[in-house]
């Protein structure tokens, strides 16, 4: 790797204009990098007077000549030692809004640059809870569990049993059922509410349970899929103000004419993205099924985007591992949207597999990954097997949790420096 420091140039020289103090930006430069394409953006956060013994306050933004985010705002301030003119304050505060970002991030540059070891410093980091499993299917009463989820609670339903919800559902069992735990804690101890939901109507094997708080209708929505709804196995909805009482909506999500598969359009997520919903589901079933991409402005509603998805093997590099789409999570990290998902030579039907967890940038669209996933590399722990069925993600109060299944028993990973 070349010099991760100042390329020489002297501080004036980086200096491409200068607009004064204030709490506006007052400068743009370029600095250290490998192509000399970053662009710092210092901003001072408070008006300042430029007097001796003055603390000025200020953030620096690393971006890219495109305006792409390198890094999460750094913050920092300065003491002013002597009196300044508005251009040499506006230097030594750059001086050391750079030194700062330095100590943060070292050796910034852009991702796409760096060589695999030092992307670390771009990749989230995750722990575990190194202890037995939070839950387990023994627990929940059930021969099998499935697709736990957690997701947070407090404030929006009043009496709430804690301030954490749990989700999850039976494994190919042919009459199925959601069920529901609760904690105070999103890493646990879980206690089992008990089954809160069963499909009845049309079909059987109402499995696959992923809730969403819906703002708009202050409605909880949660997805799920049916086995003989539809033309085959689809999506359906439920709606509730508690996640313990829900009414029925009925399929959501079926094969559009045209598209490939024999009609599977189970295993939904989905997520928000600005004002839109954005979500993932299979698009046929069998060990080689397509995937697709939906898209809606009210989470009712739902158009699929008209082409389907392969298991991302141009991602993985290998014809036999694919990446999963609907159980896995995406989420912003330094300026950057990421996948958290499995890599596993697919199976479908419940049987046993070899999976385990990784992450990648996504590309905008949510398409593809901009890279080769990295495994999230875990002690293992006594109770683990390589069988994991499931792996859902969920975001709370800015950690990532990662809630995955081996055998029938629920662990939990969760974000560190998020």
């Amino acid at each position: 790797m070349k010099d991760q420091h100042y390329p020489g140039v002297p501080m004036k020289r980086r200096f491409a204009d200068h607009h004064g103090k204030g709490s506006k930006e007052i400068n743009k430069m370029k600095a250290y990098s490998y192509n000399n394409d970053i662009r710092p953006i210092i901003r001072i956060t408070q008006e300042p007077a430029a007097n001796v013994g003055n603390v000025v306050d200020f953030s620096i933004l690393l971006k890219d000549t495109s305006d792409s985010l390198y890094s999460s705002p750094v913050k920092g301030n300065i003491l002013l030692t002597k009196e300044l003119s508005s251009m040499s304050m506006a230097e030594n505060i750059a001086q050391a809004a750079l030194d700062a970002a330095m100590k943060a991030n070292r050796a910034i540059a852009p991702y796409d640059y760096c060589d695999a070891e030092s992307r670390r410093m771009y990749t989230p980091q995750f722990d575990k809870k190194m202890d037995n499993p939070i839950y387990t299917a023994a627990m929940a009463g059930l021969q099998s569990i499935y697709w736990f989820r957690a997701i947070k609670v407090k404030g929006l339903i009043p009496d709430a049993k804690a301030d954490y919800y749990a989700t999850y559902s039976t494994n190919h069992n042919n009459i199925g059922g959601i069920g529901l735990a609760y904690s105070n804690n999103p890493t646990g101890p879980w206690t089992k509410h008990g089954q809160v939901y069963l499909d009845t109507v049309v079909g059987n094997s109402t499995e696959t349970p992923f809730v969403i708080w819906n703002d708009v209708e202050q409605l909880f929505f949660m997805y799920y899929q049916q086995n003989g709804l539809g033309i085959n196995q689809s999506t359906a909805l439920a709606t509730s103000v508690d996640m313990i009482n829900w009414t029925r909506v009925g399929l959501i999500l079926d094969k559009p004419p045209g598209f490939p598969g024999d009609g599977h359009t189970g295993y939904f997520s989905c997520f928000r993205n600005g004002g839109k919903w954005i979500g993932f589901s299979v698009m046929g079933g069998g060990d080689f099924g397509r995937k697709c991409i939906w898209h809606s402005h009210d989470g009712r509603s739902w158009l699929a985007d008209p082409r389907p998805l392969m298991g991302g093997n141009d991602a993985t590099l290998n014809a036999g591992e694919n990446i999963s789409r609907p159980n896995a999570g995406v989420f912003m990290y330094k300026g950057s949207m990421w996948w958290l998902g499995m890599l596993s030579v697919y199976a479908s039907g419940g049987v046993t597999t070899v999976a385990r967890p990784a992450i990648a940038k996504i590309s905008a669209d949510f398409r593809q990954l901009l890279d080769k996933p990295s495994d999230i590399h875990f002690p293992a722990l006594n109770w683990e097997t390589t069988n994991m069925q499931s792996m859902m993600v969920s975001v709370m109060d800015g950690v990532v949790y990662v809630y995955y299944n081996t055998d029938h028993n629920i662990g939990v990973a969760y974000s560190v420096g998020v």
